[in-house]
C-alpha cells in the first residue's frame, strides 16, 4: 500500500469512528512503523511537548514526507489526460476517483467535481438516460435507501468479466 493510500484507509477508519484530531493523529500514528514512525518521532522531537497538531497538518507533513512531488506531478498529469475512451464506465470511475485525490482544488465541490467527471466521461451507463449527466447521477449522488438496502454485486459493479449478473 502506498502512501497516499495508506492515508485515505486511515481517514476512511476515523471518520467511522468519529473522532477530533487529537484522537485521529494518536491512532493514525499509532499505525506507523519502520522509517514512517521514525519520521513521526523526528517530527515530534523537534517541535515543544505541548505542541498539538491538527490532523490537515499532520497530513500535509505525512504527504511531504512520504508522497514525493515528482509522483503528485505524474498524478495530476495523469488526470489532465483522463478520458473515458472505449472504457467500461466502472474503469472511468476507478481512475477518476484514483487520480482526483491529487488534484483537491478542482474537486473540491460537488458542482466543480461533476463538470471535471462530465467533460471526458462519453459512454452510457445502462438503466439511466444515456447522457455523462445520468451517469455522474447514477455513479455519485447519494442512494435513496429509505426502502431498504439491497445486495450489491460488487463483481459487477467493479467491471468483473468472470461473475454475470442473476437475472
Amino acid at each position: 500500500m502506498d502512501a497516499e493510500d495508506w492515508l485515505m484507509d486511515t481517514e476512511r477508519k476515523l471518520r467511522t469512528v468519529g473522532c477530533n484530531d487529537e484522537e485521529k493523529i494518536r491512532y493514525a500514528t499509532y499505525l506507523l512503523s519502520g522509517p514512517a514512525a521514525s519520521w513521526w518521532e523526528n517530527v515530534v522531537a523537534v517541535h515543544p511537548p505541548e505542541r498539538v497538531f491538527t490532523w490537515e497538518e499532520f497530513k500535509k507533513k505525512f504527504r511531504d514526507a512520504h508522497v514525493p512531488e515528482s509522483v503528485v506531478e505524474l498524478k495530476k498529469m495523469e488526470f489532465d489526460e483522463l478520458q473515458q475512451n472505449a472504457a467500461p464506465i466502472m474503469q472511468y470511475v476507478r481512475d477518476f476517483n484514483r487520480l482526483s485525490r491529487y488534484v483537491p482544488e478542482e474537486v473540491n465541490s460537488d458542482e466543480k467535481r461533476k463538470r471535471r467527471f462530465m467533460k471526458d466521461c462519453d459512454n452510457e451507463v445502462e438503466a439511466n438516460d444515456g447522457t455523462p449527466e445520468g451517469d455522474y447521477e447514477l455513479l455519485y449522488e447519494e442512494p435513496d435507501l429509505s426502502g431498504g438496502v439491497e445486495r450489491v454485486d460488487y463483481g459487477i459493479v467493479y467491471g468483473d468479466d468472470n461473475n454475470e449478473a442473476e437475472e
